[in-house]
C-alpha cells in the first residue's frame, strides 16, 4: 500500500513561527486498531489491510520487567546487607569506645 504526498506544501503561520504541512496525493483514509497479540490492524478506504502482529513485543515487555523486578530486588538486598554490615562496624566502634 503506497500512500505517498505531492511535494508541494503548505506554510501555517502561528506565534512567531512556521509550520509546514505535506498535501497528500489523494483522499484516503486509514482506521487503525490497536490490541495485544495483534498490536494494530490497519484498513486503508480502498480496501488494503496489514497486521502487526505484538505477540513478540509482549513477549520482550513481559521479559523485561521481569529482569527489571530481579535487578530491583538485587539493589534491595545489597541495601540492607550494607546497612547490617554498616550498623555493626558502628556497634563494634561503640563497643571499643566504651572499653
Amino acid at each position: 500500500m503506497e500512500v505517498g504526498v505531492e511535494a508541494v506544501k503548505n506554510t501555517v503561520k502561528r506565534e512567531k513561527k512556521d509550520v509546514e504541512r505535506e498535501v497528500p496525493k489523494r483522499q484516503k483514509s486509514v482506521s487503525v486498531d490497536l490490541g495485544i497479540n495483534i498490536l494494530a490492524s490497519v484498513v486503508a478506504s480502498d480496501g488494503t489491510w496489514f497486521l502487526y502482529r505484538g505477540s513478540r513485543a509482549k513477549e520482550d515487555f513481559f521479559y523485561l520487567q521481569k529482569k527489571i523486578s530481579e535487578v530491583k530486588s538485587l539493589e534491595d538486598r545489597t541495601k540492607n546487607l550494607k546497612l547490617t554490615e554498616l550498623s555493626e562496624e558502628l556497634r563494634l566502634e561503640r563497643s571499643l569506645k566504651e572499653s
